[in-house]
């Protein structure tokens, strides 16, 4: 019997304009199940201006799902931030990720990603974001995956917090959605 299809273990640390996380993944499908890839990833914030926030960093994906021909994976990351009013928010971002996999059947590529969106803050506590991104496959015979998503982020107390985040594929046959939950403590 599957619980769940998938479950996720995500480790945050932030200090100063640093973030550290780390993001280990399970699924169980119908005809297999096991670890998902790992992926270590490392951030930088700079404050341009009071108002516009750039955000560098880069991650190594391990090779933790077993299939043949994984082998570790390396992302590059850049964002921007801009606050127009305290309350509103507008981003966008492009990640480039090296593909190191072995091809198996079909020619593989290295996969750029960009996203842009708007977010609001209705409280401290509660926030809103609507986006759109664009994202290429791996494998060269594959169309981008071009979808519109949202994120919603509530600070239940001051050491709970949670995060839902729902998304649809748009231009694709089948329509393909995500939809996400997280919950997170802080412990200092």
């Amino acid at each position: 019997m599957r619980l769940l299809p998938s479950s996720n273990l995500q480790i945050s640390y932030y200090r100063d304009n640093w973030s550290y996380n780390l993001d280990i993944g399970y699924f169980d499908a119908k005809s297999q199940k096991g670890l998902e890839d790992t992926t270590l990833k490392i951030k930088r914030k700079f404050k341009l201006q009071p108002n516009l926030k750039l955000s560098l960093g880069a991650s190594l994906t391990l090779p933790t799902y077993d299939f043949i021909g994984n082998h570790t994976d390396y992302t590059l990351y850049s964002s921007i931030i801009y606050y127009p009013q305290s309350s509103l928010s507008l981003f966008g971002g492009v990640n480039y990720t090296f593909i190191q996999d072995t091809p198996t059947t079909e020619p593989l590529q290295n996969i750029t990603n960009f996203y842009l969106g708007i977010g609001y803050f209705f409280t401290k506590d509660f926030y809103m974001n609507l986006s759109y991104s664009q994202a290429q496959s791996k494998f060269t015979t594959n169309h981008d995956a071009k979808t519109l998503g949202s994120t919603l982020f509530y600070k239940i107390n001051e050491k709970w917090f949670t995060t839902l985040y729902y998304s649809q594929e748009i231009e694709d046959e089948d329509l393909h959605n995500n939809f996400k939950f997280k919950i997170g403590y802080t412990f200092w």
